[in-house]
């Protein structure tokens, strides 16, 4: 009788024993290099690689493919605009989420024609803007498009104006984008103007600029 009496108290206490953390609702707004800005119900969290959330969310690994989290010991790959809930439903308008960088400005990674390289936003370019030297490692054959003059910080430069295929930025992608190629070494960078941004809803707040692709 001791023994049963025993099993009767192991039983209980098993039947008693801490329920699991529910599951937040989880969506990946942005990425970068060992980086990602997860928003974790509702609320938005910049993680670096091996650094737990205050709600118990874990970065893995971060590459441009997606985002390794881990909570309450179970793993979930996570890709760019993809909401995890209880339900598993995916986000219906893609969002990108860029911080500042030391200068205040926002460059984010993305691939044009399937090529990957960063890109500064500016809301003040009429179109994707880039030098020829850029546009020749990227294989565009920029001299076949409509010749004209772009006014630079060293005064008018020629350029050509082309229709690139396609053009993605995180989750958000578009084709048919126009973009003007400007003879020589300026910008230095490519500029992502509003051909692109224009296309988009545009949220800057805390130093925090989000992407919104509307449907």
């Amino acid at each position: 009788m001791v023994v049963c009496g025993v099993c009767l108290v192991a039983n209980l206490a098993t039947g008693l024993g801490v329920a699991a953390a529910p599951r937040p609702s989880l969506e990946l707004v942005g990425l970068f290099r060992d980086t990602a800005v997860v928003r974790i119900d509702g609320r938005q969290r910049l993680l670096k690689v091996g650094v737990t959330s205050p709600e118990g969310v874990r970065l893995v690994s971060a590459s441009l493919d997606g985002a390794v989290i881990s909570f309450d010991g179970e793993r979930q790959r996570l890709k760019l605009s993809q909401k995890v809930s209880g339900s598993y439903q995916k986000v219906l308008a893609p969002r990108v989420t860029i911080p500042a960088d030391s200068y205040g400005q926002y460059r984010v990674r993305g691939s044009i024609n399937g090529n990957f390289l960063s890109c500064l936003v500016d809301t003040g370019a009429s179109v994707i803007a880039m030098s020829s030297m850029q546009a020749e490692r990227l294989g565009l054959d920029y001299l076949g498009g409509d010749v004209g003059l772009v006014e630079t910080a060293n005064g008018e430069a020629k350029s050509y104006f082309l229709t690139l295929d396609k053009v993605t930025i995180g989750g958000i992608t578009q084709y048919n984008v126009r973009a003007a190629v400007v003879d020589g070494l300026y910008p230095a960078e490519v500029l992502l103007g509003m051909s692109f941004l224009g296309q988009l809803t545009l949220h800057e707040k805390n130093g925090v600029m989000n992407l919104v692709q509307d449907n």
